[in-house]
C-alpha cells in the first residue's frame, strides 16, 4: 500500500515538476487525517520557490484520480493527506489467506507432542520447573 501511494505521489510531481529526485516521505497520522500523510508539497515550494498549496492541490487532485484511493486532499499549509479504499485495505488483508502463505505440506502425518510447564503462580518461575518436565 504505502509504496503504491509513494509511486502515485512521485507521478503526480514528475507530471507538473520533473526535477524532483528525492524519496517520498509517508506518515501515518491521526485517524481524522486519513491513513497516510506527505510533507512533500512543503519540501518541494522551498526548492521550486512556488506557493505550498498550490503544489499540495495539483498533487492531491493527480492522486484522486487512482481508483484505489477514497479521498485526497491538501490541507494547509501544505500537507497531502490520503484516505484508501475501504475494500482495497480488505483485498490485501485477504491476500496471504488466500494464497495459503505460512501452510505447509512438509509435517503432515507426523506426530507432534507440545510439552508445557505448569510453574506455581505465587513462586518465582526458575529453570528447576523447565527440568520437571
Amino acid at each position: 500500500m504505502e509504496s503504491n501511494i509513494k509511486q502515485l505521489i512521485t507521478n503526480a510531481i514528475q507530471k507538473s515538476q520533473a526535477d524532483f529526485t528525492d524519496e517520498v516521505q509517508l506518515s501515518i497520522p491521526q485517524l481524522q487525517f486519513g491513513d497516510y500523510s506527505s510533507n512533500v508539497a512543503l519540501i518541494l515550494a522551498k526548492k521550486l520557490k512556488r506557493n505550498t498549496m498550490e503544489i499540495a492541490i495539483q498533487i492531491a487532485d493527480s492522486v484522486q484520480s487512482n481508483e484505489n484511493i477514497e479521498k485526497c486532499v491538501a490541507i494547509k499549509p501544505g500537507f497531502v493527506n490520503v484516505w484508501i479504499k475501504k475494500n482495497c485495505i480488505f483485498e490485501a488483508l485477504n491476500r496471504p489467506l488466500e494464497e495459503k502463505l505460512g501452510s505447509s505440506d512438509s509435517l503432515a502425518g507426523v506426530k507432534i507432542m507440545v510439552e508445557y510447564t505448569d510453574p506455581n503462580f505465587f513462586k518465582e518461575f526458575h529453570v528447576g520447573h523447565l527440568y520437571s518436565n
